[in-house]
């Protein structure tokens, strides 16, 4: 069997049980597969392994950050849209500059991570009939 098949097999069976188990026990299932996306687009193996897991998790804590950044600003009296553009383009040029350091160094797991965690509290905010058509990213209206 080459390389290609076996990796197809064993992300079928791991899929399959992570979105089964997934939903038996209230876990976001997407986020999984965006990890999966963000290992094979490290090049996968170990480094790649190491690498995703590093940058999906600093990049979701980067998120929070944005999130607490830009509540504190609109609190001081700047509009929404104004503080969360700053809050976001201050973490993000953060997410880039920390790929200096070598296990910090896969700058799409970071962003992966990131928009992951803000998609998820916007869901927390707006639930699952949020009007998603009329927003373009994933900030929209807060």
């Amino acid at each position: 069997m080459d390389y290609l098949t076996s990796v197809a097999i064993t992300i079928a069976i791991l899929a399959g049980l992570w979105a089964g188990i997934g939903l038996n026990f209230g876990l976001i299932i997407w986020i999984g597969f965006i990890s999966w996306a963000c290992y094979f687009a490290s090049g996968a193996k170990v480094e790649g392994l190491t690498k995703t897991l590093v940058a999906n998790l600093v990049g979701a804590l980067w998120a929070f950050i944005a999130i607490q950044g830009f509540t504190l600003l609109n609190k001081q009296g700047l509009s929404l849209p104004v503080a969360v553009g700053i809050a976001v383009g201050i973490v993000c040029f953060i997410m880039v500059l920390e790929a200096r350091i070598d296990i910090l160094s896969f700058i799409p797991g970071a962003f992966a991570g990131a928009g992951s965690q803000l998609f998820i509290v916007r869901i927390q905010i707006h639930g699952t009939k949020a009007p998603w058509n009329k927003s373009v990213g994933i900030l929209g209206r807060w």
